[in-house]
């Protein structure tokens, strides 16, 4: 199997993306991106979209153009925050599979909108212990946040999103 790779940029408050394969296969220039299927006329790409329970949160089918696979994602509704599993998987016109990548994104916009708004509601609070206990949750929950990009980042996807959701949790309740 061919060894995929793609980039995808979350735009408008993770209700769209922008998808890239970038395997280096251009079907017109390039024919060898995709190793020893050099010789296929037509492809197929899918892109899944899996939260941390495995629930299918979206698909979108992607197809070739004499440029490449790039193309705009528009999700049905904003997806919400937490880890995704996304998969590419490419099919060659017979419908084989040529190849399959995943990577794992975090969504959240809505975190650190709320992480803000959580801060400036301390800097608003006359109350001093007070402020000091939302901005000590703000940080710890920002920190815990990065903590699950650490732990996604060595292959520990699960322990990503179980200290990710801690992580909203605290925020959501200080």
């Amino acid at each position: 199997m061919a060894t995929l790779d793609f980039e995808l940029c979350f735009r408008e408050e993770f209700a769209k993306a922008d998808f890239t394969d970038t395997t280096g296969r251009q079907p017109t220039a390039n024919p060898d991106g995709y190793g020893q299927y050099t010789s296929i006329k037509g492809y197929t790409g899918t892109l899944t979209f899996c939260d941390c329970d495995g629930a299918e949160a979206a698909s979108k089918t992607v197809t070739p153009a004499a440029s490449g696979i790039s193309e705009e994602i528009t999700f049905s509704s904003i997806l919400p925050d937490g880890w995704y599993e996304v998969t590419y998987k490419v099919l060659d016109e017979s419908l084989n599979e040529v190849g399959r990548q995943t990577h794992f994104l975090l969504v959240d916009g809505a975190f650190k909108c709320l992480a803000i708004s959580k801060s400036a509601d301390a800097a608003r609070t006359a109350d001093r212990k007070k402020q000091n206990d939302i901005l000590k949750n703000v940080y710890l929950a920002e920190m815990l946040a990065k903590n699950s990009n650490d732990l996604a980042n060595a292959g520990l996807i699960e322990k990503a999103c179980t200290v990710f959701t801690t992580a909203q949790n605290i925020l959501n309740n200080c």
